[in-house]
């Protein structure tokens, strides 16, 4: 699970991977009710980044945002995660 151990968490179905500049490792998972998470490229640790709640809208904090059938992601030179949602044409920013 989040905040524990890469190699012990369970997915559900990854539907998109890239890293970033430290090495992480960015990925959606669960394409029904998808969630962002980074595995940490020096410790190991899995972390929830986005996804998994109910809001919507601009200026909804990761954990609270609620996102569907991610399909893809990208990373920008200063570390934001790109979004882009399927069937509405919204590209999200989530910056850490």
């Amino acid at each position: 699970g989040d905040d524990g151990p890469a190699l012990s968490a369970e997915l559900r179905r990854v539907s998109a991977i890239v890293t970033d500049a430290a090495g992480g490792i960015i990925f959606a998972d669960d394409v029904s009710e998808t969630r962002i998470r980074r595995i940490d490229p020096v410790t190991g640790v899995i972390r929830l980044m986005a996804g998994g709640g109910t809001g919507t809208g601009e200026r909804v904090s990761g954990e609270l945002i609620r996102l569907d059938g991610v399909r893809d992601l990208d990373v920008d030179r200063i570390g934001r995660i790109i979004v882009p949602s399927p069937g509405t044409g919204e590209v999200r920013m989530l910056g850490f």
